[in-house]
């Protein structure tokens, strides 16, 4: 178990070094307390921008599409233990398979619609221009474990 910081929700992509993200306070990386938007800039910098919607849902979204796939992996696991394994329990598997692969889908998907329009890039790249002299160093993402 372990709790911190970190930037969650990664949206409006430009390459691995510009996109925007919102960091949160989270709890073994579920994100719990929303502590601001943010474009975050070659990884050691950022700009703060206002709430950004589209990270925080893309955050939960994540989460749940992560949660999905753990629990019908657990599901699985749990229907296949036991000793004898009839049709149905094979039905159910097939099943969780199905819900699993969806998942990564969806997952895969999650991060190809989040980047970034040619006019979102110009947007962002303005912004920046803009407000240089606002874009702070990336402070450190806390980490405790228990």
């Amino acid at each position: 178990m372990f709790y911190g910081t970190k930037f969650f929700g990664q949206v409006e992509s430009v390459d691995r070094h510009l996109h925007i993200a919102t960091r949160f306070h989270h709890f073994s990386l579920i994100p719990l307390v929303y502590q601001g938007s943010y474009i975050v800039i070659d990884n050691t910098h950022t700009l703060r921008i206002p709430i950004n919607f589209k990270s925080i849902a893309f955050a939960y979204l994540r989460l749940l599409i992560g949660a999905v796939i753990i629990v019908s992996i657990l599901s699985m696991l749990i229907i296949l233990s036991g000793s004898p394994i009839d049709r149905d329990a094979w039905w159910f598997v097939a099943a969780c398979t199905g819900v699993i692969a969806l998942s990564f889908t969806a997952a895969y998907y999650s991060f190809k619609f989040g980047k970034a329009n040619p006019e979102k890039r110009a947007q962002m790249i303005a912004l920046i221009e803009k407000n240089k002299e606002n874009i702070v160093k990336l402070g450190p993402m806390r980490v405790h474990a228990y």
